[in-house]
């Protein structure tokens, strides 16, 4: 396994060791022993989604105690993987940082706390899997909307599809007023 920095510190390229003869490939996604002095010390939870094309999932993110670092893994289809800086002492802070995922890619995305994390499928039947350091609680989830005109993302798919509960997700600004 091999570990790459992205453009942000605290989110990682995670490159697999696969192995292909005639009858297919074996891919190994991480060991976690080797991912601890990255922020990641097990998995907890590991959740799976299908998305078709154009299905945008997030800005999602957990708040301390609940907070989370993820691997994300595409396992069949393509994303366009969008991950937010919100650790107010980071040179990034509300910056953010895109990435494409394909079910060929060499790579996972390992992802830190204190990032808001989405994702538009842009293929039909697009499966990811998350791996991640700490349970999901719904009291200590909060969103960002993926709209937010002070934040703009070009997101690749014009013909978009969100959850009722995504185009209610807040604005940055409204998430800032609200914490003073």
């Amino acid at each position: 396994m091999k570990i790459e920095k992205t453009p942000f510190d605290g989110i990682y390229k995670v490159y697999h060791k696969k192995f292909k003869d005639k009858r297919g490939f074996f891919l190994e996604l991480f060991r976690t022993e080797e991912l601890t002095d990255y922020g990641f010390n097990s998995v907890k939870q590991q959740n799976l989604s299908l998305s078709n094309r154009g299905v945008i999932r997030g800005l999602h993110y957990q708040i301390a105690p609940f907070e989370q670092t993820k691997i994300i893994s595409v396992l069949s289809g393509a994303i366009f993987d969008v991950v937010m800086d919100l650790r107010k002492d980071s040179e990034n802070y509300l910056k953010y940082f895109t990435i494409n995922i394909d079910m060929d890619s060499d790579f996972s995305l390992l992802i830190g706390k204190g990032f808001a994390h989405g994702f538009q499928a842009v293929e039909d039947e697009t499966i990811i899997l998350y791996s991640v350091d700490n349970i999901y609680n719904p009291q200590y989830e909060r969103g960002i909307n993926p709209f937010d005109s002070n934040y703009p993302i070009n997101w690749p798919i014009e013909d978009k599809m969100l959850s009722e509960k995504d185009e209610k997700l807040p604005t940055i600004k409204s998430i800032l007023e609200s914490a003073k």
